[in-house]
């Protein structure tokens, strides 16, 4: 592979563009790295570096819009503050409703206990 180098230079290292269709560069970019990292090791010099290119900036920095669930759990535990303030007013009131009501004098003598539970549950 130093011979490629050594007879096309740099262009070994490129890709390049024939008739319109993209060739692979002569040397990958894995045997480039070996020899460059022969060549220092061995106190040469290496002539081929590249510049990196600088990343792109398009207007602003785009913000990561994250998960849907992050996004409303402020607004969740609000609501559930604002609902967990009005539930003893709920659970009296839910009490009074589903307390069973005591069966009058007549209703005990003439009904069985399991039809007063019936009753009592509404069935």
């Amino acid at each position: 592979m130093a011979h490629l180098l050594k007879a096309l230079g740099e262009a070994a290292l490129r890709p390049r563009k024939v008739g319109g269709v993209w060739h692979k560069p002569a040397i990958s970019g894995r045997v480039a790295g070996e020899l460059r990292r022969a060549a220092l090791l061995e106190g040469r010099d290496w002539p081929y570096d590249q510049e990196r290119p600088k990343p792109k900036k398009h207007g602003l920095v785009k913000k990561l819009k994250g998960h849907k669930h992050d996004a409303e759990s402020r607004i969740r535990q609000a609501d559930i503050e604002r609902k967990m303030a009005d539930m003893p007013v709920k659970v009296a009131n839910y009490r009074k409703a589903t307390k069973p009501k005591e069966p009058t004098l007549l209703e005990s003598i003439t009904t069985s206990l399991k039809e007063r539970k019936l009753k009592a549950r509404g069935v």
